[in-house]
Parts: structure tokens; C-alpha cells; sequence
């Protein structure tokens, strides 16, 4: 069964070596590195040639995180796509074999991995990665739904795999939302009767150190996001985002660090008013919104902020 391993760069150079080199280390290496580099002005695209990877090279105006993926998917050999983020980079060489076994073994058609903090991580991103990433793996089902709510589609593209025929059938990410691709997709997948597999013993590191307008800005799109997929707004949440706030601030207060619970509160804020602002985003200009918008290169289009919603 051939393996591609899809990964969208910007300015990558200091991240790609160890990538590479991990995953082609990796008990079941990929048959082919496929990196979509948008313009970068580091040497990315030069490097990723001489590490023998497969370039496709976009504007970095066209970059949008379902249409790029989808760019690189068509010409992909491999039988399974597993798509990476720069900055993830394999626990151990036993990664991609725990990632695709749910698929390999028919159990799934697509399955996405635990996320574990870089060292050096924040308290608040070590907490955020144990709270959404627990250490058990599950198949979930379009059973689950109904118990998880929305939680049921928690799905991400940092490192995640699916079986291309499937994919195709699926219609490959969608190109016209501004994030949560991979969101959308496991919602397909589910609904169409597939099972998807969250694979807790294929591990990567990934965490980001947001500052406050960062994090303001991408809640600012996550609203954008959820306010154009009405059917995913009306699913219940079960109550998670409430009980992540009142652990964390728990856990900021128990490990008796002040200055993290004071910035977990701060972070809170940016999250709500920046969520908030983006559900509102069809009251807000076109110049404003890409001000308040971590992906503005998604406003350039004529059509994006125009269509319809969902």
C-alpha cells in the first residue's frame, strides 16, 4: 500500500529537515514527500528539493487550507494521503505505522493523531494538548454524534491520514471555507457511514505560544468559520468549552503560577470576543475583517466573503 505525505509550507526551512528526515525514518516510510511551498523567501522550496520531496509551488495569495491540499492530493500515488503541518514533527519511528493501522486494518477510513507540547511549551498549551488529545484512542461512528455533539467531528489536518479513493469520493476538502477543513471533512465521512479513528498512539509534537491578538484573531475566524456551517453551530457542544475554561483556570490555580492564570484569563477573553465578533462577521466590512482575521489572505476574493451560507 503506497503512502503520500502531503505538507503545505511557508517559510519552513528550519522545521522541513527534521520532518523529512523523521518520517522517512518512520517503521512505514511514505512512498512520496509531497510539499506545497507558498512563495517562501527562506529557501524552503530549495531545501525540500534537495531532500528529494516532490515541490508544488503556489502563489501565496492561493493559499487556502482545503484548495491547497486538494492541489497536492490529484497527482499523489500513494493509496493513503496523510496530511502534515510544518511544524509537527513524530514522536517516534512508530508514528505512521499507528496512524494508518485503523485504515490498513479496515477499522476506519481516515484517523488523525494525539498531539503532545513541544518541551518548552506554555502551561496553558501543555494543558490545552492533555485536554483535547487524551491518551486513549477511539473509532467514532455517526452513532456518536449524537452523544458528542459537534465534538464527535473534532478532526485535524495537523497529522492526519484518510484513504484517497475515499477522499475522492468525498470531493476532497472544501476550497471555500476559511479553516476547519478537516472539521468538515470527518462531518462528511460520518454522515456518509464511514468510521473515522483517532489514533492516540500515533504521536507528534505541536503546540503554538499564541500572544493574545493571535489568539484573538484565529476565534475571530473559528466564528467566521461556524457562522457560514449553520448545521454545525445548531450541534450541541456538550458543555466542553465551559469545562475546559474552569479546568484550566483549576489547573493555573493548583500549580500556583498567577502570571498563567492571569494571561489564561486574558486568553479567555480573547477567545470569547474574538468567536463572537467572527458569528457577526456579515455586519463587519470587508477591510475590517482582514484586519481581524489571522488568514486574510482569505478576504482577497471576490467571492469568498460573498457566499452564500451554509
Amino acid at each position: 500500500m503506497n503512502i503520500s505525505v502531503i505538507i503545505p509550507c511557508l517559510n519552513a526551512f528550519t522545521m522541513l529537515e527534521s520532518l523529512v528526515i523523521s518520517l522517512r525514518g518512520q517503521t512505514m516510510p511514505p512512498n512520496e514527500i509531497i510539499v506545497v511551498d507558498s512563495e517562501s523567501i527562506d529557501g524552503t522550496s530549495q531545501l525540500a528539493h534537495y531532500l528529494g520531496c516532490t515541490v508544488l509551488p503556489i502563489a501565496r495569495s492561493d493559499f487556502n487550507h482545503g484548495g491547497t491540499r486538494n492541489l497536492a492530493s490529484i497527482p499523489a500515488q500513494g493509496d493513503i494521503l496523510v496530511f502534515m503541518t510544518q511544524d509537527a514533527l513524530p514522536v517516534d519511528p512508530f508514528f505512521l505505522q499507528h496512524l494508518l493501522d485503523p485504515i490498513i486494518s479496515g477499522n476506519a477510513v481516515a484517523s488523525f493523531a494525539r498531539q503532545v507540547p513541544y518541551p518548552g511549551a506554555s502551561v496553558g498549551e501543555k494543558f490545552a494538548r492533555v485536554f483535547n488529545y487524551p491518551p486513549v484512542s477511539q473509532i467514532r461512528t455517526h452513532a456518536n454524534i449524537q452523544s458528542m455533539g459537534i465534538g464527535a467531528y473534532f478532526f485535524s489536518n495537523v497529522s492526519s491520514a484518510i484513504r484517497k479513493d475515499v477522499f475522492m469520493d468525498m470531493g476532497m476538502f472544501a476550497d471555500d471555507v476559511i479553516m476547519n477543513e478537516d472539521m468538515l471533512m470527518c462531518a462528511k465521512l460520518l454522515n456518509s457511514g464511514h468510521a473515522v479513528a483517532y489514533a492516540a498512539e500515533a504521536q507528534v509534537y505541536h503546540s503554538h505560544d499564541y500572544s493574545l491578538l493571535q489568539t484573538f484573531r484565529r476565534y475571530f475566524d473559528i466564528g467566521v468559520f461556524f457562522a457560514r456551517h449553520f448545521n454545525l453551530s445548531n450541534l450541541a457542544t456538550n458543555g466542553r468549552g465551559a469545562a475546559y475554561t474552569r479546568e484550566l483556570l483549576a489547573h493555573m490555580v493548583k500549580q500556583g503560577d498567577m502570571p498563567a492564570f492571569f494571561h489564561a484569563v486574558g486568553e479567555t477573553c480573547a477567545k470569547f470576543s474574538g468567536f463572537t465578533l467572527g458569528k457577526l462577521e456579515r455586519f463587519i466590512p470587508l477591510v475590517v475583517k482582514k484586519h481581524l482575521s489571522m488568514h486574510a489572505g482569505f478576504w482577497q476574493s471576490n467571492t469568498s466573503q460573498n457566499k452564500a451560507n451554509l
